[in-house]
């Protein structure tokens, strides 16, 4: 059985990325409109989600929070969002 990733980066980033896209097309939701959001994480995660504001594409693969606002932004979360970074 093969498996695949959803999303270019690290895997404890998907869940949040699953609930920005749900956030986001559920409330229809303008990037512009939001002030703050928490993201909250099994202390363990933190030992990789390192990067708060990543430097690089690399880094931003280890980044919750640069995932969730590219997904909030964009509406999805692929290879394309890195090259952002």
């Amino acid at each position: 059985m093969a498996c695949t990733k959803p999303y270019p980066s690290c895997g404890y980033t998907h869940r949040a990325i699953d609930a920005a896209l749900e956030l986001r097309n559920r409330n229809d939701l303008e990037f512009d409109a939001i002030e703050s959001l928490d993201i909250c994480v099994p202390g363990f995660y933190l030992d990789l989600l390192v990067y708060d504001v990543p430097a690089d594409p690399a880094q931003a693969m280890f980044s919750a929070p640069y995932a969730v606002a590219a997904t909030l932004l964009d509406g999805h979360f692929n290879l394309a969002s890195l090259q952002d970074a």
